[in-house]
């Protein structure tokens, strides 16, 4: 398998066949920003969704949950508007998008429920109906000279900079590509977070092998950030495969296994990239956990390290103080040995045995100026590990986030 992230290089994309992209600015959003997107498959394609477990539901989620329903499991595109949340809107917000989808598939040619819809921003606000739906019409015409990085642009909040990550796997001889676009960059907390992504693939895959690749892949990549603890009412994961690429569908095994790591493979790019580029922050924060005895151990307390505000402020103010590390491993909840855990700061071992040892100051010190820290703690109680993401936590996150944004 190979592969590779960029950050911004969407000349070297490679994309999965027989899919499409373009984005826009419609309106949404008063700067003149990109704030629509949409990600179309030529032909049928299997779609799986996972969608934030707050129970404020904006009403694209309402909507994507019941057309997934009712759609046999087949779809034909995925738009995307950002700038407004829709979330909190009640009827009208309903109205809104049931217009949207109409539109979008009048204009591509498939059932209506083959249509799913992600919007994100500013929560409590309606949303102009004219201005949304005049857009999906627009956007979808600008399919005919299809732009995936302008498609990653239509889905930026907060973001500074569009998210996209590719894998390519050889099964039984065809090349399958797995490409993935994101947005979010804070109120991200685990059950996913404010985001939005979009998986695309030309594998062969029917709904129960697509819904096991996409669930697995966000259990150890999007369910494992925090940010900054909060958690949004539009969350969305979309998987889409269309099953261009030929070659036999994808089922267990060997094939099976090829694929979810392709999948992971682009959600760990793209939870890196979204918690690299936090609202306010300066450092990417990754801990990992061993020694656990079950892996739910593991992600449990690396998830309860990496969103602790005082492991945050520590590295911001790049301080290599491991006792809030290990005081936040004891409070995640899971049995462990209290006098046998080890903490490393990226090479440098701080702690042994749950007791401080001798350790490289300035090393330490010059470590925690880098752009990526990660934290160690080793558990010794069993063979499991787990990693989880996030971010420093600075004045700038809270000057941004003074008013809504």
């Amino acid at each position: 398998m190979e592969g590779r992230t960029f950050m911004s290089d969407f000349l070297n994309l490679k994309t999965p066949r027989g899919f499409r992209a373009a984005g826009m600015s419609c309106g949404i959003k008063s700067s003149g920003a990109h704030d629509i997107a949409i990600f179309v498959s030529d032909g049928e394609a299997t779609v799986v969704g996972m969608f934030t477990t707050n129970r404020v539901q904006a009403a694209p989620v309402r909507s994507s949950r019941e057309r997934l329903s009712r759609n046999g499991g087949l779809g034909r595109a995925i738009v995307v508007t950002s700038g407004n949340a829709n979330a909190a809107t009640g009827a009208q917000g309903r109205e809104v998008v049931e217009a949207i989808c109409q539109e979008v598939s009048g204009a591509i040619g498939c059932d209506n429920d083959q249509v799913l819809i992600a919007q994100t921003g500013i929560i409590g606000i309606p949303l102009d109906q004219m201005v949304a739906t005049s857009g999906a019409g627009a956007v979808t015409r600008r399919l005919a000279q299809p732009s995936w990085e302008d498609a990653a642009r239509g889905m930026m909040t907060t973001d500074t900079h569009p998210k996209c990550a590719w894998r390519q796997v050889s099964i039984d001889g065809v090349v399958h590509t797995v490409a993935g676009f994101a947005k979010g960059v804070a109120m991200a907390a685990p059950a996913m977070a404010t985001m939005i992504v979009v998986v695309l693939t030309d594998a062969k895959l029917g709904s129960a092998a697509a819904r096991e690749a996409l669930q697995s892949s966000v259990r150890d990549s999007f369910h494992q950030l925090n940010i900054d603890g909060c958690q949004s009412t539009n969350d969305s994961v979309f998987l889409m495969a269309n099953g261009e690429a030929g070659g036999a569908e994808i089922g267990d095994g060997l094939s099976a296994k090829l694929f979810h790591e392709a999948v992971q493979g682009v959600c760990d790019d793209l939870v890196k990239q979204m918690a690299g580029d936090a609202e306010g922050g300066t450092k990417l924060i990754m801990v990992d956990v061993r020694g656990a005895v079950t892996r739910d151990d593991a992600r449990m307390i690396a998830r309860q390290v990496v969103g602790s505000n005082l492991v945050k402020c520590a590295i911001a103010g790049e301080c290599p103080y491991w006792g809030r590390v290990i005081a936040e491993v004891g409070a995640a909840g899971v049995e462990i040995d209290p006098d046998n855990i080890a903490i490393s700061f990226g090479p440098h071992l701080l702690c042994e045995k749950s007791l401080a040892v001798p350790f490289d100051h300035e090393g330490v010190t010059a470590y925690l100026k880098g752009r990526e820290v990660v934290i160690t703690v080793e558990l010794n109680g069993g063979n499991e590990s787990a990693r989880a993401f996030g971010s420093d936590l600075t004045p700038e996150y809270v000057k941004i986030n003074m008013e809504k944004s």
